[in-house]
């Protein structure tokens, strides 16, 4: 499950998007800054305040997907639990808010929802997502990668579609799968956590949560004065 969730990453990188990064090289160039300084802020926030590890620390401030964040920690060393934890207060703070936010730039009659198939799995894209999988894993332990269940899948798939070698995307009910099993396997370890200790973290996330939207609220304004462009989309875009 860790290895297709790699591979869901990686499949985002298509011909089409890299060409179209050639476009965006500024607000790209920018991320990059945002990224570092992000991740710096919360990481001197939390290793004031919190008192966890190194690696728990580390993964716990950097600006990334929930389920990334988790496995990646977890094959580093780090605390499963509490970088959960504080990303998702963050997730949850910021999907109950943003949404309703960005509703009020765009009519709720022109937004857009993808409509899913959920039956439509083949044996092909099944057997080159596999396929995939296992050269980028064995390409990973090769070069001794830190997490190459989840870092070779994921440059063995971001390679391939993003050459143009493969287009297969990964079928919907795989993924959810891979997202429900890692979720209920990082819920199983917080048996004996304690409701102390989750208040404390879920509280941590609040105040990182706070620190970011600061500091994309600085970002998305300066971008906005450089580039002309729409304040709204560079927040959303900028939304960690």
């Amino acid at each position: 499950m860790i290895a297709l969730l790699g591979m869901m990453l990686g499949a985002t990188f298509t011909p089409e998007r890299v060409d179209a990064a050639l476009s965006w090289l500024p607000t790209l160039g920018a991320l990059l800054v945002y990224v570092v300084v992000v991740g710096a802020v919360i990481w001197l926030y939390l290793w004031r305040f919190s008192g966890f590890d190194r690696v728990t620390t580390f993964f716990s401030a950097t600006p990334g997907g929930l389920s990334e964040m988790i496995v990646l920690s977890a094959q580093l060393g780090g605390d499963q639990r509490t970088v959960s934890l504080i990303h998702g207060t963050r997730l949850l703070f910021i999907v109950f808010t943003i949404p309703f936010l960005a509703g009020l730039y765009q009519p709720a009659g022109q937004l857009t929802r993808p409509a899913l198939d959920l039956l439509a799995i083949e044996p092909g894209p099944l057997l080159a997502l596999a396929g995939l999988g296992v050269l980028g894993y064995l390409i990973a332990v090769r070069l001794r990668l830190p997490a190459a269940t989840f870092v070779g899948p994921l440059l063995g798939s971001s390679i391939a579609h993003g050459t143009g070698l493969i287009a297969v995307q990964p079928p919907y009910l795989l993924m959810a799968a891979a997202q429900l099993v890692i979720g209920a396997s990082v819920g199983v370890r917080f048996s004996g956590f304690g409701a102390a200790r989750l208040a404390g973290a879920m509280l941590l996330g609040a105040g990182a949560t706070l620190l970011m939207l600061l500091i994309t609220l600085a970002f998305g304004g300066a971008l906005h004065q450089l580039t002309g462009q729409p304040l709204a989309l560079l927040l959303l875009a900028f939304i960690p």
